[in-house]
């Protein structure tokens, strides 16, 4: 808030955002005193979400955290939880990621992993995404070592891996790429073990973008194009071959890079067509694509690795 002029609505926004977080920590701690008519903070909380004229949406978050919590009987968080929610999603959309992660964990801090194991999980995993990017890379490292506590638990495999994942993207972060790069090879191996196409696809892709962030161009490449012959579906394929196809262009790769970007068309135009059988039409469309764009990468020298 130091960086901006009281009077800039960004500064009013933060303010306010705070205020409640803080009025909600406070009415948790201390109980309805906190959330009496008489409550000083209460009315502070108020007239600060009351002066954010321009801003509608933070508005009507803020209010309805207020209101529900003079309504509520006891100190009992839990109905409150979707609310935070709504409004943490709201500022990592704006780009507040401090701001974000510090009310995702409120959120994991108060969720009951016996009834609501989701939202626990959910809130910690973002809660480390908003603080890596905000560069609190202990706080972070924390939230996903939180949330693989969680999965391991419930006996999760899949979303201990995606934990793990994130403490791997940390390593990176805090300049230990080949910490990072080994961890993420346990995790594929371990996607790989649990016959997760899925899982293992997306770890492929962020070891991909993690080879080329460090110059291994031609292992990035290659990573990509098994990453795209296990995405589950089209979405996932056309950012693969669209991060591909840049790759290839910033290699000079200039015939794989068009092929890629033909392949790619292809694929979004089949998953137009009516098709009673969706899943089997665009897998076969995607195998059809894979011959060509290997070929391509053989003929660029960069062949790709085969499928395990």
């Amino acid at each position: 808030m130091a960086a901006v002029a009281p009077e800039d609505p960004r500064f009013r926004a933060a303010q306010a955002a705070f205020l409640t977080l803080r009025l909600f920590d406070h009415w948790v701690a201390f109980g309805a005193a906190v959330s009496a008519d008489s409550s000083r903070a209460l009315a502070t909380t108020r007239d600060d979400i009351a002066r954010l004229e321009v801003d509608a949406e933070l508005r009507q978050i803020l209010a309805a955290i207020t209101d529900t919590l003079v309504t509520l009987p006891a100190a009992e968080p839990h109905p409150l939880l979707p609310r935070l929610h709504a409004l943490a999603a709201l500022l990592e959309s704006r780009g507040h990621q401090a701001e974000a992660g510090d009310v995702f964990a409120t959120i994991a801090r108060h969720a009951d992993p016996s009834t609501q194991l989701d939202l626990a999980y959910e809130s910690l995993m973002r809660a480390g995404r908003c603080l890596r990017r905000a560069g609190e890379l202990g706080w972070a490292d924390q939230s996903y070592a939180q949330a693989a506590a969680l999965a391991y638990r419930d006996r999760d495999r899949l979303r201990q891996l995606l934990a793990r994942l994130g403490r791997a993207k940390v390593l990176w972060d805090r300049g230990d790429p080949a910490a990072a790069d080994a961890m993420i090879d346990e995790l594929i191996a371990d996607a790989e073990d649990a016959q997760s196409a899925v899982v293992t696809s997306m770890l492929l892709y962020e070891r991909a973008q993690l080879s080329w962030a460090r110059g291994d161009r031609g292992g990035a490449a290659r990573q990509a194009f098994r990453a795209f012959d296990l995405a589950p579906g089209v979405p996932e394929r056309d950012e693969i071959l669209d991060a591909l196809a840049a790759w290839l262009e910033a290699m000079g790769a200039v015939d794989a890079a068009r092929v890629t970007r033909g392949a790619r068309e292809t694929i979004r135009l089949a998953g137009t067509r009516p098709s009673p059988r969706r899943a089997e039409s665009d897998r076969a469309t995607a195998i059809e694509v894979a011959r060509a764009i290997a070929e391509a990468l053989r003929g660029a020298g960069l062949a790709p690795e085969p499928s395990r």
